[in-house]
């Protein structure tokens, strides 16, 4: 049995052993901007380190994080032997970000024009859906007459087989094609809602200074083409962010909204904010400008 004293000595002396390592996780530094940015020289990975200084005057130790490259590639040679302080790789980063803010007056027309969409094309899909089972209504007459053909002897077994395989493959397609309508129209249009908040609140992110959420931010509007090159941040955003970068203090309104009459087929050449194909279904198919380089939005920012 273990005395009480004896103990507690044990947890003494286990406490002195880790004590350096205690210390260590304790006094670690967080290092927020790390993983956020590339070398804009050789593409390696910016690392951080933090230095201490000790200011005699005031008789205290303070400890500054900086940035730079972690210079790992083994095939390109890298020049950059800047180090940039957190503060000021803060700085940039907030002034770049604020480049990509949606007005907040074009907030309610943006989800106005969404609104009408989501309704029309809810309508559109609903008469394309309609078109197409009256067409699975034609192949099962068809199928009816090929069996009583086949029946009466009027066709042998072999177009018999074949063209009740050419039938049914067109059957499951249109029926494939019916589900997929029904499952994917406007999908695209919840999170294009939520992109047009995020980018509201931008200003707000940044004015809370805190840089976890501005890291998170920053990786959305940027993903990973975000780099370090000569102590300067800089960066193109992805997506629709890339349009609300672009000349920021030029932007203006510009509202086109207009139908045009095409196939009956949906057509897939509207693409959301994942860059992800999304059918845009109907005898009427909505054309709309574009908020960024691809297709599927609503908006033209000029």
């Amino acid at each position: 049995m273990i005395l009480e004293i004896e103990h507690d000595k044990v947890q003494e002396v286990l406490a002195s052993r880790n004590h350096q390592w205690i210390n260590a996780n304790v006094q670690r530094v967080p290092k927020p901007y790390v993983g956020l940015l590339k070398c804009g020289e050789c593409g390696m990975a910016i690392t951080a380190e933090v230095q201490p200084k000790y200011y005699k005057e005031t008789n205290r130790r303070v400890e500054y994080t900086y940035y730079h490259c972690t210079k790992k590639s083994k095939i390109v040679g890298c020049t950059q032997s800047h180090y940039v302080s957190e503060t000021n790789l803060h700085s940039q980063l907030t002034t770049l970000i604020k480049k990509y803010t949606l007005k907040k007056t074009w907030v309610n027309q943006m989800l106005l024009k969404l609104k009408i969409e989501e309704s029309d094309i809810a309508k559109s899909c609903l008469d394309v859906i309609s078109i197409k089972r009256k067409d699975l209504e034609q192949i099962d007459i068809k199928l009816k007459l090929l069996l009583d053909s086949y029946l009466d002897q009027i066709i042998d077994k072999d177009d018999f087989q074949n063209k009740k395989f050419e039938l049914m493959s067109k059957r499951k397609t249109l029926e494939e094609q019916i589900l997929s309508l029904k499952k994917n129209q406007g999908n695209w249009i919840e999170p294009f809602k939520n992109w047009i908040i995020e980018a509201t609140g931008v200003d707000q992110i940044i004015s809370t200074q805190d840089k976890q959420q501005i890291k998170v931010l920053a990786s959305k509007i940027f993903g990973s083409n975000l780099f370090l090159e000569n102590k300067t941040v800089h960066g193109d955003g992805i997506n629709a962010w890339s349009a609300l970068g672009a000349d920021p203090t030029g932007r203006s309104w510009v509202d086109l909204w207009r139908i045009e009459l095409q196939s009956s087929d949906c057509q897939p050449d509207v693409l959301p904010l994942n860059d992800r194909p999304v059918k845009l279904c109907g005898p009427y198919r909505l054309r709309t400008c574009y908020l960024t380089h691809v297709k599927g939005t609503l908006y033209q920012l000029s």
